[in-house]
């Protein structure tokens, strides 16, 4: 299970941060900027997730604690 989930991530981030990805007319991914751009792009969601994972981690954390004392 664990060679499957890191197979999986290893190829979602080759065709994610792949700079000769086909795209439409005037996306040019071989640009000197193109790079930064997309990961400005993606950056928000990135943020995103690991505020969501920290977020759940502390509430479960929470839960546990509380259930530790009772």
């Amino acid at each position: 299970m664990n060679k499957l989930y890191l197979s999986s991530a290893i190829g979602a981030a080759l065709t994610t941060f792949s700079t000769s990805v086909l795209a439409h007319p005037g996306h040019d991914h071989s640009a000197e900027s193109s790079n930064l751009i997309h990961l400005l792009w993606a950056a928000p969601i990135l943020v995103a997730a690991v505020l969501s994972y920290k977020l759940i981690k502390h509430t479960l954390a929470k839960k546990s604690s509380a259930k530790d004392h009772a």
